[in-house]
């Protein structure tokens, strides 16, 4: 279990590609981080201290949902029920990502302009949670690696018909 979340993931995030003319007149401008204002995610329950990380994973769906693991072999993204991590996929726009980390009853959200600028604030955010639990793998980058330094096989979220064989 991590003594404490990171305050914020590093700024050495891939910078997001320049803006299409339709989404220059957006709402919600992403920074270079590729983050943008949590208002534009759908409601997620943040800080409940009566109940546990079971119960915040049943209250996130059907917007959000629980990642419980992460790069090509599958490991543990988290320590459940205490630390769980949860994406909001944009399936109809295509265009505001969450990533909610709920950590022993206190959440912090953060929102992303596309899923690439998301899932590599992930990436960067499992390598922090496997040095702290030991749950990752050994040979795994130290967890202050910018994302675009980390190999492929500690990248994006687990699909078991990418797995070594």
């Amino acid at each position: 279990m991590p003594d404490s979340m990171p305050e914020s993931m590093p700024e050495s995030m891939p910078e997001p590609g320049p803006l299409s003319e339709s989404e220059s007149d957006d709402p919600f401008p992403a920074g270079p981080d590729g983050r943008v204002p949590v208002d534009c995610l759908p409601w997620v329950p943040e800080d409940d201290h009566e109940s546990d990380g079971w119960a915040w994973t049943g209250a996130i769906k059907p917007l959000w949902h629980a990642v419980a693991l992460w790069g090509s072999e599958g490991w543990d993204l988290g320590d459940w029920p205490y630390v769980i991590v949860a994406h909001h996929d944009d399936d109809i726009g295509n265009k505001y990502f969450g990533l909610a980390v709920y950590t022993e009853g206190d959440v912090r959200v953060d929102a992303y302009q596309g899923r690439a600028a998301r899932d590599a604030a992930t990436d960067e955010l499992a390598l922090y949670l496997w040095h702290q639990s030991g749950s990752g793998d050994p040979d795994a980058p130290a967890p202050d690696t910018p994302a675009n330094l980390i190999p492929e096989r500690f990248r994006h979220p687990y699909n078991p018909t990418d797995a070594p064989g």
